[in-house]
């Protein structure tokens, strides 16, 4: 029995932690077009997540949120989002909220969307008072809560929050703003009644709910019930969902097994976008293969780059990533002969032009611009015949014509080097014999200016036909 109730309490924890919460690192998955940093995040969609709670972390990181998408989640209640004082549209449909609250600080709200929710006659009231606070607010939609089947529901609310202009995609006239000051205190005493009616019906619905729940618990073997004898309430629309994520879980569990069995490709891997899934290859980690070759080369992220060697010999790469991108969002993983930077889901894969070590390599971020400062350290620093890249190469960089590096323009949208360890003893390029021939006539101009001026020799002809000058 204790066994049973062990296996069931991990059960329930699994389907727990299943839901995703508000993380920062959910934000900056859905922001992955923000380069900056999330304070500055204006807009942001958490659709379809199945989220049951709104916590700390949008009111503590993006305050200047001005559009916030929440729709299609498992939300009950509307809080955490004081802190929002730039918030001009907040959409909750298709959640359980059943009242209206939590929207004190959103001084700049001017639409809420609750469409599909559970805000009935006994909220709505309380609702309203609270909405009518807020001194920006102009349009509400409704459509499809338990309070809008009352037949005066829309003048009900245009007497309440009189800041309106529009209520579920119909603009307010001024007919109803009279008739609604004219029916108010009949309309009140009305939803009155209704309040108190619905208050009833919700007391008795969470005792059936609850003798449901004891029932079933007590059954060996729960027998099926069929959808339309579902009630549709907040508690059943989250059962909804982790029933249908339980039987969508165990028919990919059954492909997958199947796939791998028949070697038939299964209805989830056949759906997927080739591009999406060819760009989610090259964005995942490079494991070094057994054989010794290198990987192709890489830039999913298409971040400028600059490659050098200093004085030492050492290979030297400035990648320009995003300035106000977390450290922790960034891998690096160094070899002999490549490197890669997996940063926020994007892979720089590049080989090196020399033999490095990796243990001896050094990775520091620039304060001044973010950039990733890679420094490889050269693993034979006595070649005699090694060609110096004094030259940077960057990605706006022209190829040249000439021997020696040769650079190319590769499929991922940035130049590769492609010389090795045995092209070093190549010929010089023009650029280095421009600068010996150089360096050779300063050399001999200095000389030339050391040398003691000798007697300037006579440029004269002895001529006998002119006499001399004394």
């Amino acid at each position: 029995m204790n066994n049973n109730n062990n296996n069931n309490n991990n059960n329930k924890r699994k389907k727990e932690e299943r839901w995703p919460e508000i993380t920062l690192g959910l934000v900056r998955r859905k922001a992955e077009h923000h380069t900056d940093t999330l304070d500055t995040l204006e807009e942001l969609s958490l659709h379809q997540l199945q989220i049951e709670r709104i916590n700390r972390v949008l009111g503590n990181n993006c305050k200047r949120l001005r559009i916030l998408y929440l729709q299609n989640n498992l939300i009950p209640r509307i809080e955490n989002v004081h802190k929002l004082k730039s918030l001009e549209y907040l959409n909750l449909a298709l959640n359980n909220v059943r009242r209206i609250e939590g929207l004190g600080g959103c001084e700049r709200l001017s639409k809420l969307d609750l469409t599909i929710n559970f805000v009935d006659a006994a909220t709505l009231r309380e609702s309203l008072e609270h909405l009518a606070e807020l001194p920006a607010i102009a349009e509400l939609y409704m459509t499809g809560n338990p309070c809008t089947e009352w037949a005066g529901y829309r003048l009900f609310v245009i007497a309440m929050v009189p800041q309106l202009r529009r209520i579920d995609g119909q603009d307010i006239t001024k007919t109803e703003r009279i008739l609604a000051k004219q029916s108010f205190a009949r309309l009140s005493a009305e939803l009155q009644r209704l309040a108190e009616q619905q208050r009833a019906k919700n007391r008795q619905e969470e005792q059936e709910q609850v003798e449901e729940e004891e029932e079933e618990e007590e059954e060996v073997k729960e027998k099926p019930k069929e959808r339309s004898s579902i009630k549709y309430t907040p508690e059943a629309r989250v059962k909804m969902y982790r029933d249908l994520e339980d039987e969508d879980e165990a028919r990919r569990a059954r492909e997958e097994e199947e796939s791998k069995t028949t070697g038939r490709m299964s209805e989830y891997e056949a759906a997927k976008d080739p591009i999406a899934a060819a760009r989610e290859r090259m964005s995942a980690k490079v494991v070094p293969s057994s054989d010794g070759k290198l990987p192709p080369q890489r830039n999913t992220g298409r971040y400028p780059f600059q490659v050098r060697e200093d004085k030492w010999g050492d290979v030297i790469v400035d990648i320009g990533v995003p300035k106000y991108l977390d450290t922790s969002e960034m891998d690096v993983d160094v070899h002999p002969h490549w490197f890669q930077v997996l940063c926020k889901g994007t892979n720089f894969l590049m080989h090196t032009p020399v033999e490095v070590t990796p243990d001896a390599s050094k990775v520091q971020r620039l304060m001044h611009n973010g950039h990733l400062l890679l420094t490889l350290k050269r693993t034979h620093k006595d070649e005699a015949n090694a060609v110096r890249l004094n030259k940077p190469t960057t990605a706006s960089a022209k190829s040249n014509s000439g021997g020696g590096d040769s650079v190319k323009k590769s499929n991922s949208g940035f130049r590769n080097i492609v010389k090795r360890d045995d092209d070093f003893n190549a010929p010089p390029q023009m650029h280095e014999v421009e600068a010996i021939r150089s360096a050779a006539l300063l050399a001999k101009r200095h000389e030339k200016q050391q040398e003691p001026e000798d007697e300037e020799e006579e440029d004269w002809e002895d001529d006998d036909d002119v006499p001399p000058l004394d």
